[in-house]
């Protein structure tokens, strides 16, 4: 069962991994050198990965059993090293974890009700 703060966790990484998937709905790498783009998706992985970190130990397990480990790496380095974070990986990960992250919460939060 899920306590309080996780399910409210959850629902602002859902939050702003919709966020991500609408800024970037039908855009192309070539676009993605928008740099306010890429921080709109910075700025919202880093939220998700400090959300992510603060999900309870008692499920810590089932957390990390999906990408929600490699976005909080992945938060870590935008926040210590912004200026070298490589635009392909960002893409990728706005593109393919981002709508996995998303539905692997989804799935936890339909499972408790």
């Amino acid at each position: 069962m899920l306590c309080i703060k996780d399910k409210e966790n959850l629902i602002q990484i859902l939050k702003h991994c919709k966020r991500i998937e609408d800024k970037t709905n039908g855009i192309d790498m070539e676009f993605f050198q928008n740099l306010d783009l890429r921080e709109i998706v910075c700025f919202n992985i880093l939220l998700i990965g400090e959300l992510a970190g603060c999900l309870s130990s008692d499920n810590s397990n089932e957390y990390n059993s999906i990408s929600l480990k490699r976005i909080k790496e992945m938060s870590d380095v935008i926040e210590h090293k912004y200026e070298m974070v490589d635009k392909e990986v960002l893409f990728n990960t706005a593109k393919d974890n981002i709508p996995e992250i998303k539905n692997y919460c989804k799935s936890i939060l339909e499972n408790e009700k």
